[in-house]
């Protein structure tokens, strides 16, 4: 099977993409990303896809960087796709005892959804393949990672795809050999004072010369299978958290509860409170994640677990509490009341069905409850349709809080919603006098912008939930 098929056929085993869809490309110039875009742009018409390319430039090699930006706009030009480009001075960024390498990251990311959002792409495809798979969980083993750490990186996550996911290195350069298409190399790669290249440049070799050939393979297979039973897991502790998790004021979890679960369901359940509270629960270590069960399981009443960035857990007769840490980064608590300087923050009960005004707003929210599922497609941003059960019972309509967190629908994970606003180009002056409807302290939708990806309907929804932002109140 040529590579062109292999790729065609990681994108159907996935479920990559659907005929009709747009398809951004992320190249940075490497051979990867050149390879993926060429092999992408030979099947976007058996898979009916358009696409388009983005290139972002770090700006951490001068003349380089910017001879890789106009390579990549040169061959996208002469494919005949759009393309988009964006930069970021990351060096001047970093600040001290930061890694360049994860605020690079951070941009780029953030650059890329940026690109599919104005572009209406539906996804986003990225040059992993199942070399940089192997050494991405050869790192976790040597850090110490469980289950989840050992699935390596995702196929599909989000809106990002990764179609070269089982090809390897040397298999998309011989493509690209054999075709006489051109790329360019980042000297940094090879570079041993780097973690990563360390591990692919002399731990990897080391390791398939002298143990194991097919190490590559063998990693990739173990990712795999991980990854399987991760799914199976995480779809349970899921389960568990929507049966156990309450609180007003921070999430908090029911020790009866929690000491029912096995250990595996718990310690992930354990870092789904973690996740709500911080936004990222793999800051949150094996060790720490321990205490935390600990003290659920033969703590005392009153007792504390301090967690990263200040975060601590305490436990009360019949609850473990999580709480962020006050005054951290200059924020508040996230679930605190109204800030000195801001406008006031109004809260009010949604009324479903019914018309909720928000006069301090201007603003009324409509909700229904249809008996079938809205043509999701159709809909214009002022509306949404959400899974009535997942919202948990009474909705509020409110402004947003300091440290207010928010899963937006189709990303990984929870960001700070202060970052979905900028990522989305709220005027500063906007965002504290934008509605939320949520659902105790958890966003359920920002409206006329974005439903949570918690609440989203799937094949399983039975109740629907429609709703529309209006403009105007009661005296419109």
């Amino acid at each position: 099977m040529d590579l062109a098929a292999r790729v065609g056929r990681t994108l159907d085993k996935y479920r990559m993409t659907e005929p009709g869809q747009t398809v951004l490309v992320a190249v940075s110039g490497g051979p990867d990303s050149m390879a993926l875009l060429y092999l992408l742009h030979g099947l976007r018409k058996d898979k009916g896809l358009a696409l388009a390319v983005a290139h972002f430039n770090h700006l951490t090699r001068g003349a380089e960087s910017d001879a890789d930006e106009e390579m990549v706009a040169e061959v996208a030009g002469r494919l005949g796709l759009p393309f988009r480009a964006g930069r970021y001075d990351v060096p001047g960024a970093v600040a001290p005892g930061a890694s360049l390498q994860v605020v690079a990251r951070e941009k780029r990311y953030e650059f890329l959804r940026e690109a599919a959002a104005t572009l209406g792409a539906g996804r986003v495809a990225l040059g992993h393949q199942a070399d940089d798979q192997a050494e991405t969980v050869l790192q976790h083993i040597l850090r110490g990672s469980g289950v989840r750490g050992l699935a390596g990186m995702p196929p599909v996550r989000g809106i990002f795809i990764r179609p070269l996911i089982e090809v390897r290195r040397r298999d998309l350069e011989s493509y690209l050999a054999s075709r006489g298409l051109s790329y360019r190399t980042d000297p940094s790669n090879y570079k041993t004072v780097y973690h990563r290249n360390r591990v692919r440049l002399e731990l990897i070799p080391f390791l398939t010369s002298g143990y194991n050939p097919r190490l590559v393979e063998t990693l990739n297979q173990l990712a795999q299978a991980c990854r399987a039973d991760e799914e199976y897991l995480a779809g349970q502790a899921r389960a568990a958290w929507e049966r156990m998790a309450s609180g007003e004021g921070g999430p908090s979890l029911e020790l009866a509860g929690l000491a029912r679960l096995p250990d595996a369901l718990a310690a992930r359940v354990v870092r789904m409170a973690w996740e709500q509270l911080r936004g990222n629960p793999d800051d949150l270590s094996y060790v720490q994640t321990m205490a935390v069960l600990s003290l659920a399981s033969a703590g005392r009443t009153g007792g504390v677990v301090h967690l990263p960035g200040g975060g601590r857990v305490t436990r009360t007769y019949t609850h473990l509490l999580f709480h962020r840490a006050a005054g951290r980064d200059g924020e508040a608590p996230p679930h605190s009341g109204a800030d000195p300087g801001l406008p006031p923050r109004p809260v009010r009960v949604l009324r479903v069905p019914g018309r909720t005004p928000v006069p301090e707003l201007n603003c009324t929210i409509v909700a229904s409850t249809p008996a079938g599922c809205p043509p999701l497609k159709e809909l214009p941003p002022t509306e949404a349709v959400l899974d009535l059960e997942r919202t948990g019972g009474e909705l509020h309509v409110r402004t947003r809080r300091r440290g207010d967190l928010f899963w937006p629908l189709g990303l990984p994970g929870r960001i700070k919603l202060k970052k979905f606003f900028i990522d989305r180009k709220v005027p500063r002056g906007e965002r504290d006098r934008w509605p939320l409807v949520a659902s105790r302290d958890d966003i359920v939708w920002v409206a006329g912008l974005q439903p949570g990806h918690r609440y989203r309907v799937t094949e399983s929804t039975r109740r629907f939930l429609h709703l529309r932002l209006e403009d105007g109140g009661p005296d419109d």
